[in-house]
């Protein structure tokens, strides 16, 4: 597959994990040039990103003074501060900026402010789906001045919809959508903890498989990857709390699932981030070892009803 667009052809990529290796393979696929750099980064993070059609360069500021795009994969809380040093950077013609990273409207805002200052235009990108299944099932929204156009110049590399010419509404469409599933996954968990400590788990997920394929489909293919994601996403359902504070909405559910997600990610999962092919039933027993539901000192029934 060739690009259709030959306007912006050099894309950097800030920074190679997961999602952006996934998105470095798309693109160079599509006959982009790809850069990035992985100062400081392990050894087997700059093989992926070479596999993944990256050309590796010294630092942030040479992926700058080439790239004709920026596009932003970090954690939320990582967002503002890298695009302040894009920003820092002297280059000759300002690259375009695409944030995608799960970060709140008033971050996406604050970032677009912070770059306008030095004249930089900004794209407000959210990727809704896994990376290794975006082409497939996913879908990259943008919104801003320049959606528009480029959308246009990267349908070919994956499926593209522009929320809105108003930067900030497509990271708002994205905590929609995502505080949808991690709030399942967070019921979910709750649920079949609780199954697990009343001796009931094997009937409970046999009875799941009967009466919600859907729900136990999506805990199929989301809980394999919380060893290796469950911290950023608790971060990301964070700045969806955000987001209903900033509407002046209490964000009940969300808080919890937040909480139930920041627990899981603190419960020591990193073995399992090796073993490949993980069960439903098997994260919830090696989570059970740490139940994060268990209360220091059980209520009694009376109590936990009054």
């Amino acid at each position: 597959m060739q690009a259709t667009n030959h306007g912006l052809t050099t894309i950097g990529i800030l920074y190679p994990g997961e999602m952006g290796a996934a998105l470095a393979r798309l693109f160079h696929a599509a006959g982009y040039r790809v850069v990035t750099t992985c100062r400081d980064r392990s050894e087997r993070t700059a093989a992926l990103a070479r596999q993944a059609g990256c050309e590796l360069l010294e630092g942030l500021e040479s992926v700058v003074a080439v790239s004709e795009v920026i596009l932003s994969l970090v954690p939320p809380a990582a967002a503002v501060d890298l695009a302040r040093q894009v920003a820092g950077c002297n280059t000759a013609l300002p690259p375009l900026y695409v944030d995608a990273n799960s970060i709140s409207p008033e971050t996406a805002l604050e970032i677009e402010q912070l770059l306008g200052d030095s004249g930089i235009r900004f794209v407000d990108a959210a990727i809704h789906g896994l990376a290794s299944r975006l082409p497939q099932q996913g879908r990259m929204y943008l919104s801003g001045p320049e959606a528009e156009q480029l959308a246009r110049q990267w349908q070919a590399v994956a499926p593209m919809r522009v929320v809105s010419e108003q930067a900030g509404r497509a990271s708002a469409m994205k905590m929609l959508l995502s505080g949808i599933s991690k709030g399942l996954v967070a019921l979910f968990l709750e649920i079949a903890l609780t199954a697990r400590e009343a001796d009931l788990l094997d009937g409970f997920l046999e009875n799941c498989d009967d009466f919600y394929p859907a729900i136990m489909s999506a805990a199929g293919r989301m809980l394999p990857t919380y060893p290796r994601h469950a911290e950023r996403r608790a971060q990301e359902i964070g700045e969806l709390e955000a987001m209903l504070r900033g509407l002046g909405l209490r964000p009940g559910m969300t808080a919890e699932a937040r909480e139930l997600i920041a627990a899981v990610a603190g419960a020591r999962l990193g073995g399992l981030a090796q073993d490949g092919e993980l069960s439903v039933r098997d994260f919830i027993e090696f989570l059970a070892l740490n139940n994060p539901l268990r209360l220091a000192e059980p209520l009694s029934a009376g109590a936990a009803t009054s």
